[in-house]
């Protein structure tokens, strides 16, 4: 959610399963915001205790802790998140 991806919305830009990862491009420059939900965990109020970041190639959750390094990205980059790994990558 947010700049990378178009506004602020929960549950407006899902990801899409390609084989064992989870992939999405980004649409807007800005500060990389992603979090988790499923419908046996929806997003309620507090949509930052469900996220995460890519850092130095790894999937960093943020947890019940405050908000983490910032990852800028532009926009046409494809997020790819490998939760098998707890891997992350950015790609053009």
């Amino acid at each position: 959610m947010g700049d990378c991806f178009g506004s602020w919305d929960i549950a407006t830009y899902p990801f899409v399963v390609e084989g064992q990862t989870m992939t999405c491009t980004t649409t807007g420059s800005g500060e990389l915001r992603i979090y988790a939900a499923s419908s046996i965990s929806p997003v309620g109020g507090d949509w930052w205790r469900m996220e995460f970041v890519t850092l130095d190639g790894k999937i960093a959750y943020r947890g019940n802790g405050g908000d983490q390094e910032r990852v800028r990205v532009d926009a046409g980059k494809k997020i790819i998140l490998d939760f098998n790994s707890c891997s992350g990558t950015i790609h053009d």
